[in-house]
């Protein structure tokens, strides 16, 4: 019985499991959780990560500081 185990479509952008003995496709999640990048997948490269704009507001979870902004993807 081949149900749930791991297949490939040679989609780098999906993770896919057999369903009922077929390879099922789910989009692949490459969210890293760091708000100062820009995750996509890349046909070719799979998950790729880009700095987001430098002075874009986000949070560092310190509660000692505030209006913090992205430089260098942190």
């Amino acid at each position: 019985d081949t149900e749930g185990l791991t297949c490939t479509d040679d989609d780098p952008c999906t993770d896919t499991s057999c369903v009922a003995g077929v390879c099922e496709p789910t989009p692949k999640v490459c969210d890293d959780g760091n708000p100062c990048t820009i995750d996509s997948c890349n046909e070719v490269k799979g998950c790729v990560t880009a700095d987001a704009a430098e002075a874009q507001p986000c949070d560092d979870d310190d509660s000692c500081t505030k209006d913090t902004q992205c430089q260098g993807g942190s």
